[in-house]
């Protein structure tokens, strides 16, 4: 039998790119890892029978790895014995037997084996399929012998280099093994499956490198654009979404749309930003499978983003209720942003506390729950969760953190009548110490200022000491520089040091602060008012 015209088979089934049968395109799809529309194809094949009695065999075997590969033990058994009865000389199907017989009996497995090796010494397709049965049971050191014996026949193979390439691989030694994938392009240029490998290896080590190498899978095959769905996915697995958008856009343009790619279309153009067409892959994905978790999960993401928070609540109501543990922690956080979109806020601190002990890195959740909090009036726990955030933020820590912190504590204190002094005036000197931080590092803006004068206005509630004297002094200043210049706060800082000179019973310097209010602020009723009585 001449294997040198079977599309070839490594790691996932890769094609030997001289073959023409009709399980070609099904085969190239398992080489991709595009399970499904493999299956669909060898399956329809099957049942039409338009094939050699080889070609049916074939495809058999395709079917029982794909079953394998799904942990499908019984129907991968089904057809490696449905092959056999087609076509008794089609070793690939006995190694398959074989390899299903490894999990329970390796002595027994491995004379079937050695049988077969023995009897296709110069097949590589077969012996690289032999290497590759060991490697799926994980059995190292036998793949390595075979590997060895394979290579004493013709070490050029680049079935059998790339399945050592596999074996290294899994060993984590990624450079020899890209060594290997390279060393079978180099014997065989149209062996698709030592590109795809290799990139998948650099797909985050190295993005260039591993883009670099997919076109040139591009090249060898100009008719398929499988290659720009590896493309797209190097992209998105490095966040380059826009990028993995037009990769993905021309693998969608010209091949035929496999169920598995609708969950990863629709999420690189939800993370692009394209929130319409990423929900037009959705509801088209759904019409095929209404129940596909990731769809589901992209719908209430994307009803968020567009603003269709009924529906979004609706949907996460009944998602977050699904019998699984594959949520992620952005499941948590998009279903609380829904929540709190619906003003059911009670409810969605569960989700975010959820999301943080699912996935402790996202620390912006910390200041998500900071500002829900604050909506909440429990600012204790907003300086918490406003704490937490400062510390382990990092680069994602802003001045503005540390002024809403401060802020917090301003409100705990302005709003808890019952609060201890000695507690008061503690949340006092360290909002007044965040708000002079504020105004050091912004220097142009009168908000560090002002707030200072604002917490010392607590600390001062007679205005007895002046506390809030010198910082609303400031706020003038900084907001007289600006031509744009906000009224209020200016009145709030004029009536501050208009009450200041009344209670020091300068009534001139009092008057002359009244007057500024009126000013910006005519109609100003208290400035009228004190006026008048003075």
């Amino acid at each position: 039998m001449k294997k040198l015209t079977l599309l070839s088979l490594s790691v996932i089934a890769s094609i030997l790119f001289a073959s023409a049968n009709s399980n070609q395109k099904a085969i190239e799809y398992f080489t991709y890892g595009l399970n499904n529309p493999a299956k669909k194809i060898l399956l329809g094949n099957l049942k039409t029978g338009n094939m050699t009695l080889q070609e049916q065999a074939e495809a058999c075997y395709y079917l029982g790895e794909i079953y394998s590969k799904e942990n499908k033990v019984d129907s991968a058994g089904y057809y490696y014995q449905q092959g056999l009865s087609i076509d008794q000389s089609y070793a690939p199907n006995s190694v398959g037997e074989a390899k299903l017989i490894l999990k329970t009996d390796v002595s027994g497995a491995e004379k079937i084996l050695n049988g077969i090796a023995a009897k296709n010494k110069k097949d590589m397709f077969v012996q690289s399929v032999i290497a590759k049965a060991y490697l799926d049971n994980n059995l190292m050191d036998k793949a390595s012998k075979q590997i060895s014996d394979a290579k004493k026949a013709n070490a050029k193979s680049a079935l059998v280099l790339t399945v050592e390439g596999d074996m290294l691989v899994l060993k984590k030694e990624y450079g020899n093994g890209c060594n290997l994938y390279e060393q079978a392009i180099y014997f065989d240029q149209n062996y698709k499956a030592a590109y795809i490998k290799y990139a998948r290896v650099f797909s985050t080590l190295n993005m260039s490198v591993a883009i670099d190498m997919l076109q040139r899978l591009y090249k060898i095959d100009p008719s398929s654009y499988l290659a720009y769905r590896e493309i797209g996915e190097v992209y998105y697995q490095n966040g380059k979404f826009a990028d993995a958008v037009k990769a993905y856009s021309k693998y969608i343009e010209n091949e035929k749309y496999a169920s598995e790619d609708y969950p990863k279309y629709a999420s690189i153009l939800f993370f692009d930003g394209d929130y319409e067409k990423s929900m037009e892959i959705i509801k088209n994905g759904l019409a095929m499978d209404p129940y596909n978790f990731v769809l589901n999960r992209l719908l209430m993401y994307n009803d968020y983003e567009l603003k269709k928070y009924q529906e979004g609540v609706d949907l996460g109501d009944i998602f977050m209720k699904t019998p699984t543990q594959d949520f992620i922690a952005l499941d948590y956080i998009y279903y609380a942003r829904l929540l709190i979109e619906n003003k059911r806020r009670e409810d969605a601190v569960a989700q975010y506390q959820q999301a943080i002990k699912l996935d402790s890195t996202k620390i912006s959740i910390y200041k998500d729950m900071a500002e829900l909090y604050d909506n909440l009036k429990q600012y204790d726990n907003a300086i918490k969760c406003y704490d937490k955030f400062i510390e382990k933020g990092g680069s994602q820590v802003k001045i503005v953190d540390f002024f809403l912190l401060g802020q917090s504590y301003y409100s705990a204190v302005t709003t808890d009548s019952v609060m201890p002094k000695e507690r008061k005036d503690e949340y006092c000197h360290v909002a007044d110490s965040l708000f002079a931080y504020v105004a050091e590092k912004t220097p142009t803006s009168y908000l560090g200022n002002f707030w200072r004068a604002r917490i010392n206005s607590v600390l001062d509630p007679e205005t007895e000491q002046g506390l809030a004297k010198p910082y609303y002094e400031a706020t003038i200043l900084l907001l007289n520089k600006d031509n744009a210049r906000d009224i209020k706060p200016l009145v709030e800082c004029y009536s501050y040091l208009g009450y200041y000179y009344y209670l020091k019973k300068d009534m001139p310097t009092s008057k002359t602060y009244w007057n500024k209010i009126l000013e910006i602020d005519p109609r100003n009723e208290t400035a009228i008012k004190v006026l008048k009585e003075m």
